[in-house]
């Protein structure tokens, strides 16, 4: 359970809703007592809150440490209460009324052990104590006694209330009421309000279940109490998973008509895109046309194919690239003229094509031609070339279908083999508006690009200007150049962490980070600058679901913690266990995501696709299972925990450990 803030401990109190009575009535039916039920009871939330894989819990537990065998315990004066671990194995084939007994007869065995010291338990099995909670289970102080008759006229009896801490991150305690039939709870900690809230409603769920099968022959498991949810609580999750449906009607549907339809309606003369590092200026109206030589050209080849590879450094070449295979209604799979040789012929095997089509530059030109035995062409040579005599107006370019591939983007190759994971330009299109909205950019912006060509979000970067009607803008050799010209930014959190303060770029207005995981420490630095008037954006989404899945506009006052957010416009995202079943609200479970935004799977991987491309059981297409473990923030956020397994993202690399 991540920790909401470091203020002082907090102490929440409720009356469970389970009248005392039918409690009594239900330990009395399984021969157990209350105490033995409420431990019972919080090792069902513990192994709850843990996971499905959780075989056993271990707790603290306060006994009166009177029950031993210890010669004249009984007439000792002085407090001799103790805390020992109390450990509940969780085999979920149990059934629930077994299950009881057992810790009831553990309860029992450990009264003659209840003397001896947590220090001498340490001590013994070489270890320190397992348990983070400590479980505290009393009765009315004044339970059937006459205050007035048990004390004398010199004695005044004063309850104040009160609490003690202890040394653990969580105590909890239940009272019985015998004069308000109820059970009280109260938790303690640091962990935040709503947090204990959602504790609470689960023990009362679980205890309220508990009571109702008792009264019936039904044959419960622990596993079934396990897997059960409160009908509020799952209604709740239900609705932050499904997230919002958003109809853009009237916007771009292709990716390219991003630039040539965008919202803004930027003149031809505006500047589109710009390079620091030579002279190079484009308008929309040179952009367009420019691109509109390099689509022709396409479509004139003889046979070339569906797929267009684009071999260069993150450039102003590449984007005319991009956008004229787009126009001619090919698919672009973007590579790395920087990256090592044999991924890059490794990527044109994975797709079969043995004679590909290569668009490059004079710079990559003769790299390309010894990597690559297909069609080399260079895009300097095309746009510079005649343009066509057709105006932007008069151009007609193929019929492309939403649900047609844009993008190939491939995978770190963390598992061994870079996966090819196709995008469609419905997918794309969906998170450039839905990030647009976020982002609230206008037609003056001056976005940076500085992202690898061969990493998703590089296009993100690249079509939000576009969109809006603002500037791309490349940078040159020195990048703090480029940083302090320009006033929107897409950056992995280790690049941000190295430009230097906030305060020295003082244009600048909107900062996304993406990539790998953002540090408390480094959002508190850049979303509080400028009196809190620079936006931080947090977004975060596999390659697998298009870029972007999550957004969050970072507020960090109050929180150490940096969420991922709420999901985009038409994407869905559950928080399950190993069985695909939803999990509670704070309890830890995958990631997992479904919409518009999911691939149908890698290509030419059906093996690998199976894994982790699967039916939605929750609605309709697939579940991209993206092995990232998280958990609901009561207010209906994500917060991205870590890794199932060992694998890393470095700079926005996957990398297995």
């Amino acid at each position: 359970m991540p920790k909401l803030d470091t203020s002082p401990v907090e102490l929440v109190t409720q009356q469970l809703s389970t009248p005392l009575r039918s409690i009594s009535a239900c330990c009395g039916k399984l021969g157990i007592t209350v105490n033995s039920l409420v431990r019972g009871l919080w090792a069902l939330l513990l192994g709850r809150y843990l996971g499905q894989g959780t075989s056993e819990v271990t707790f603290a537990v306060m006994v009166t440490g009177r029950n031993g065998h210890i010669d004249g315990v009984e007439e000792m004066v002085g407090l001799t209460v103790n805390t020992v671990p109390f450990r509940v194995k969780l085999e979920r084939a149990d059934a629930i009324d077994t299950w009881l007994k057992a810790i009831h007869a553990q309860s029992g065995s450990l009264m003659d052990h209840g003397h001896v010291g947590l220090l001498d338990i340490e001590t013994w099995t070489n270890q320190k104590s397992p348990f983070q909670s400590m479980l505290v289970n009393t009765k009315s102080r004044t339970q059937g006694v006459d205050i007035t008759e048990a004390i004398n006229d010199e004695i005044q009896w004063m309850d104040k209330g009160g609490y003690n801490q202890g040394n653990f991150p969580l105590t909890v305690g239940f009272m019985e009421l015998p004069e308000k039939d109820g059970l009280e709870v109260k938790i303690l900690g640091n962990h935040g309000e709503a947090y204990y809230a959602g504790l609470i409603t689960y023990l009362d769920f679980c205890l309220s279940t508990l009571v109702k099968a008792s009264d019936t022959t039904s044959d419960w498991t622990l596993g079934r109490m396990l897997d059960l949810i409160p009908s509020t609580e799952l209604s709740r999750i239900t609705t932050w998973s499904q997230g919002t449906h958003t109809s853009y009607d009237g916007k771009p549907r292709l990716v390219h008509d991003l630039v040539t339809r965008n919202n803004k309606k930027p003149r031809l003369t505006d500047i589109a895109l710009e390079s620091l590092d030579s002279p190079l200026a484009l308008t929309y109206g040179e952009l367009i046309s420019q691109t509109q030589v390099v689509a022709q050209y396409l479509l004139a080849l003889d046979n070339p194919g569906q797929f267009i590879f684009l071999f260069f450094r993150h450039s102003s070449d590449f984007v005319l690239a991009m956008l004229g295979t787009l126009m001619a209604g090919k698919t672009c799979v973007p590579m790395n003229a920087e990256h090592a040789s044999e991924r890059l012929v490794e990527m044109t095997q994975t797709l079969g094509e043995t004679h590909p089509v290569v668009l490059t530059s004079k710079e990559h030109h003769t790299t390309a031609e010894e990597l690559f035995s297909g069609t080399i062409l260079c895009v300097d040579d095309l746009t510079l070339s005649t343009v066509t005599s057709k105006s932007p107006l008069e151009w007609k370019p193929p019929y492309v279908k939403p649900s047609d591939i844009a993008m190939v983007y491939f995978t770190s190759g963390s598992t061994g083999k870079p996966k090819a994971v196709p995008q469609r330009h419905e997918s794309i299109v969906n998170c450039i508006l839905g990030m647009s909205e976020h982002m609230n950019l206008s037609k003056d912006c001056r976005c940076l690009q500085t992202l690898n060509i061969g990493f998703d979000p590089s296009i993100l970067m690249m079509f939000i200007p576009f969109h809006v009607g603002g500037t791309l803008v490349f940078p040159g050799d020195d990048l703090i150049e480029g940083l302090s010209r320009t006033d929107t930014w897409m950056l992995t959190p280790s690049m941000l962490q190295v430009v230097g303060d906030p305060e020295q770029y003082k244009g600048l207005r909107t900062v996304l980070v993406g990539g790998e995981p953002l540090s408390h420490a480094l959002a508190m630095k850049w979303s509080q600058a400028y009196g809190g008037q620079l936006k931080l954006i947090n977004g975060y989404g596999p390659t697998e679901t298009t870029v972007e899945s999550h957004v969050e506009v970072v507020h960090t006052r109050g929180s150490n913690l940096v969420a991922i957010g709420r999901t985009l416009p038409n994407v869905q995202c559950y928080i399950l266990d190993d069985a695909l079943h939803m999990v509670p609200v704070g309890v830890m479970g995958e990631i997992c995501i479904g919409g518009i935004g999911v691939s149908h799977g890698y290509l030419n991987d059906e093996q690998r696709s199976r894994e982790v491309f699967v039916p939605n059981p929750f609605g309709s297409g697939l579940l991209y299972r993206t092995g990232d473990l998280g958990c609901w923030l009561p207010d209906g956020r994500v917060y991205c925990v870590g890794r199932k397994d060992t694998q890393v993202k470095l700079r926005g690399f996957r990398i297995e450990l």
